[in-house]
């Protein structure tokens, strides 16, 4: 789930994606705030591989299934599906839609009159064959990538055939890049889509400041069509780059989440519980794991620290270089200040430690903090203490100090073995404009994983997703896209297991990157809400929350 890498040195993700302000009546028992971390991207779901805009995205969108927000087994219930049967074989799969759910488009002057349409079958097909169009440069194709053919049998039939059985299905369906919206509002061209969303989900974008504010109101005749309208009727978002500003609005009653940061973990928090002064208030937290991985990641197209075709010697010398820096990286201090050496745990290789298989795996021997080993490695390398290496660079998401500070600490960790770098603020537009085409040499990057399965976390390096796709580290190895189709197909415990070593141990050779670590969500819920867990993989349902009144 992406992720929102551009603020990785703030530890963005939803775990630090979820707190809130607003300007609205702070007393109103029908009013959600929260503030992001990261700046507001837009409403298109083929552009929204940032967890940020998947936040806000999921207030408006629905997909044909989702998860179910009340349990933590990661199961599947239907949402504007109603029901569904597949093949023997798995191979094709039959979906029977709701006949009661409706698009509205709040727009002054609507798509339609009354400004609403039923959902038909072929907005499916639209949805999904936009999304795989490789024209459009989706961040979401890979999540169709096993799909062979989409069809409508009927206003509300469609019948997908896959390329492969896919154990992942329908975990890729409730995710958040498989959400459907009428083509009409893409193709309006007196209104940008991005800008002005049109969905079936119980709330509509009501006001919208790009890119620092969002509020949703409640979809009207949503009662009438559908069920119950949600609880609260209000949701406001805005954008707060600073981690001390959040803690404050949150003593302050002026948010209703919180994930304490470095600032003020310590003050907000007291062992597994809030702190004396927020438990008299009736604040409440909520530990869960997230699987997902921080990593610094390489562009494997530069000619620095990359992989060139043809230079085999080159490409040795590079790849010594990747894991010098590896070697050099300060885990221990990222853990100390980053994680207040408690909501992460430090990575082994890339997979989570819940993920099926992630323990059969070899760690990365070149993942630890070893100035001997890097020295070591940088002279086998033909660069002894950095010397003849031109600087380095490494790409911030965010121009805020506390990034600045993050982006400091990698400089030094580095000019301890004469790695020479410079670090680069800027805005989050500026970022992804880079990431996505391949203009970034380091960078920072948290992937989330969309469903409990190694591959997904493992096609972030298929070649076939390089950038502008979720493959930023522009990675290619024939042999891993190989086994990861292979592993895909496979319906073997044991043969899935096996493959699963071997690509990791592909990636340990190769060094595309750095793992990090994998974070533990500590989220602080304010009185007015009554939240007892938290989905991974669907954390913000807002439509589902209920009040503690």
């Amino acid at each position: 789930m992406i992720r929102d890498p551009a603020l990785v040195l703030l530890a963005t993700t939803w775990v630090a994606l979820t707190s809130g302000c607003s300007q609205s009546d702070l007393s109103s028992s029908e009013h959600l705030r929260f503030a992001l971390a990261s700046e507001f991207g837009g409403f298109d779901p083929i552009t929204a591989g940032a967890t940020t805009d998947q936040i806000l995205q999921a207030q408006i969108y629905e997909g044909l299934c989702e998860y179910d927000p009340h349990k933590d087994d990661f199961s599947i219930r239907p949402l504007i599906a109603k029901s569904w049967s597949h093949s023997e074989d798995q191979l094709t799969w039959q979906f029977n839609l709701r006949s009661d759910v409706f698009f509205y488009d709040p727009a002054k002057n609507p798509l339609w009159e009354g400004g609403r349409r039923a959902l038909v079958a072929q907005d499916i097909v639209y949805c999904w064959e936009r999304a795989r169009d490789p024209q459009q440069a989706s961040s979401s194709a890979f999540v169709f990538d096993n799909l062979q053919t989409v069809r409508a049998l009927d206003q509300h039939t469609i019948e997908v055939r896959l390329l492969n059985p896919d154990s992942n299905w329908l975990n890729r369906l409730a995710s958040p890049y498989a959400v459907i919206y009428p083509s009409e509002a893409v193709e309006r061209s007196s209104l940008r889509f991005a800008d002005n969303p049109v969905g079936t989900a119980p709330y509509y974008l009501a006001e919208w400041e790009h890119p620092q504010r969002a509020v949703f109101k409640t979809t009207p005749k949503w009662q009438e069509q559908r069920a119950a309208a949600p609880k609260f009727s209000e949701l406001e978002f805005i954008f707060v780059p600073e981690s001390s500003t959040r803690s404050l609005m949150f003593k302050r009653g002026e948010i209703d989440r919180l994930p304490p940061l470095q600032d003020s973990f310590s003050q907000l928090i007291d062992g597994n519980q809030p702190s004396p002064e927020l438990r008299a208030q009736g604040v409440h937290l909520i530990q869960t794991e997230t699987p997902d991985l921080t990593m610094v990641m390489f562009n494997m197209n530069d000619p620095i620290v990359g992989n060139i075709p043809g230079d085999g010697d080159g490409n040795r010398r590079r790849n010594l270089l990747r894991k010098a820096l590896a070697a050099a990286f300060p885990y221990q201090q990222w853990h100390k200040v980053l994680r207040d050496s408690v909501w992460a745990t430090p990575a082994r290789h890339i997979l989570p430690p819940s993920m099926p298989f992630a323990d059969d795996c070899e760690s990365f021997s070149w993942r630890k903090e070893n100035l001997d080993q890097a020295h070591k490695l940088l002279v086998a390398a033909g660069w002894p203490q950095g010397a003849g290496l031109p600087s380095l660079q490494l790409e911030l998401g965010s121009a805020a100090s506390a990034s600045i500070d993050l982006g400091n600490i990698v400089k030094a960790a580095w000019a301890r073995i004469g790695i020479d770098l410079q670090i680069v603020p800027q805005s989050r537009n500026q970022y992804y404009q880079k990431l996505n085409n391949g203009k970034a040499q380091i960078f920072t990057w948290a992937w989330s994983l969309d469903w409990p399965d190694p591959a997904n976390i493992l096609q972030v390096f298929q070649s076939t997703n390089a950038a502008p796709g979720i493959n930023k580290a522009n990675y290619k190895n024939k042999n891993f896209d190989l086994l990861l189709n292979k592993f895909r197909a496979s319906q073997s415990l044991a043969q899935r297991q096996e493959l699963t070593r071997e690509l990791v141990a592909i990636l340990g050779e190769d060094a595309p990157l750095i793992p990090i670590d994998h974070r533990r969500s500590w989220l602080l819920i304010s009185p007015k809400l009554k939240l007892d867990s938290v989905n991974p993989f669907a954390p913000m349902p807002c439509r589902y929350f209920v009040s503690n009144d």
